[in-house]
């Protein structure tokens, strides 16, 4: 498995990961998968200032993890929301873990103090993995979306990554950090 940065070729793969949840699941409350277009506008949007990591094994795209903004309002600047996706052939195989490591301490080098998981309240899977991974249940939203004709609720939960001792500096936007500092990130998390 090698973890890298995505580019856009890496598009249609990720399409291919993400369609069973929009289709077969309540994970993500999208109704529909995304086209190729709006993909690439997601990718390049998120791009601009967050880091988008891909999973590859035998040349497929595995999975991936990336970070957006968690609110518009300045004060939460320092604050993202994280999202994860792993093809269901590769899950139990540490994908997840290794890509959202990599993407932590790729956040911390960019400046940002807490990372934020928005989950479906019944995917227990998902809420495990997230405390299996330093995040903390902090709220829940009961019956906020409606999929598949039922409601589901949204569960909250937190991880602080920052020094809370010290006043923030302005975040490093993921394309201005040194490529080379990223690589050996996504080196140190990638298996031979």
């Amino acid at each position: 498995m090698k973890l890298r940065m995505i580019r856009i070729d890496d598009v249609k793969g990720v399409q291919e990961v993400y369609k069973p949840f929009v289709k077969n699941t309540p994970i993500t409350f999208e109704y529909n998968v995304p086209s190729y277009k709006k993909f690439v506008k997601r990718v390049e949007k998120v791009c601009e200032t967050y880091p988008w990591v891909v999973a590859e094994v035998d040349g497929e795209i595995a999975g991936y993890a990336y970070a957006s903004r968690f609110k518009e309002r300045m004060a939460f600047t320092w604050d993202v929301e994280t999202f994860i996706y792993v093809s269901e052939k590769s899950n139990s195989r540490g994908i997840g873990a290794a890509l959202y490591s990599a993407l932590e301490e790729i956040l911390k080098m960019q400046g940002f103090y807490n990372m934020y998981a928005m989950i479906t309240a019944t995917a227990k899977n998902s809420i495990s993995f997230h405390e299996k991974m330093g995040y903390q249940k902090i709220y829940t939203l009961e019956k906020c979306a409606w999929k598949f004709d039922q409601w589901y609720g949204m569960s909250c939960m937190e991880k602080r990554i920052g020094d809370f001792d010290t006043d923030p500096e302005p975040i490093i936007p993921i394309k201005i950090i040194d490529q080379k500092k990223i690589d050996k990130i996504l080196d140190k998390y990638s298996t031979k």
